[in-house]
């Protein structure tokens, strides 16, 4: 839970700025709400199999993973992009 909700709350909040501000392409934007959707999940679903709730084993593990492999490449876009940026604030 330590890295889940502040993970899912940085995506959530960069996703929604760029939405907001334009200055990331619209479809990197919603792809980080898609992930901090995966955490969200993830970790509700950690919270109810601590509580008792009779939640399958892999559901929380399988939406963290996945959500793990999906900011990787949310990640590189991100690093793409503000080079992108860079290198044509540099050259202009």
């Amino acid at each position: 839970m330590g890295f889940v909700l502040p993970a899912g709350l940085g995506t959530y909040w960069a996703g929604r700025a760029a939405l907001r501000t334009g200055s990331l392409p619209r479809s990197w934007a919603w792809l980080g709400l898609v992930l901090s959707g995966c955490y969200g999940l993830g970790l509700a679903s950690l919270l109810a199999r601590d509580a008792g709730l009779g939640l399958p084993e892999g559901a929380a593990d399988g939406l963290i993973t996945f959500g793990f492999l999906l900011s990787i490449v949310w990640a590189a876009w991100l690093g793409f992009e503000l080079g992108r940026t860079a290198r044509t604030e540099l050259s202009g």
